[in-house]
């Protein structure tokens, strides 16, 4: 007897993708709220990684990121990252935010010399219920 092979998804992204019931978009439902300035921030990524994202959101990674001590979340940064920045992967990723100025202003990652762009690393369980995510086409 031959055993069955299991069905491949295929491997593409479809830009704005949404997957029903995912609590990635949960911002936008809020009938009641008070209108807020969204942010705009970037992820690049892999397509195996990007395609989880938009299913289930973020996933802190924990590394000491050429520090000394320990520091986990998921990285952000104000314009598109590219592989000058260290960013690695063909996919890259828009993230629109209601999270405030004040409430990123922690996590930060500020350096010693002047980048021309803001980076943050986020913790998953902060910018999951608040964001909505697409691909940027050819990022």
């Amino acid at each position: 007897m031959k055993p069955i092979k299991p069905k491949r998804e295929p491997y593409f992204i479809v830009p704005k993708q949404e997957a029903p019931g995912c609590p990635i978009e949960r911002f936008d439902d809020q009938r009641n709220a008070v209108l807020v300035q969204q942010s705009k921030l970037y992820h690049r990524t892999n397509r195996v990684a990007a395609r989880r994202i938009m299913r289930h959101g973020f996933k802190d990674s924990t590394n000491y990121y050429m520090t000394q001590r320990i520091d986990t979340g998921a990285w952000l940064s104000s314009v598109p990252p590219d592989f000058n920045q260290g960013a690695t992967g063909d996919v890259l990723l828009q993230v629109d935010t209601d999270l405030r100025e004040n409430e990123l202003a922690q996590y930060e990652w500020i350096t010693k010399t002047e980048k021309g762009y803001r980076e943050w690393l986020v913790p998953s369980a902060l910018i999951n219920p608040r964001m909505k995510v697409s691909v940027v086409p050819h990022g």
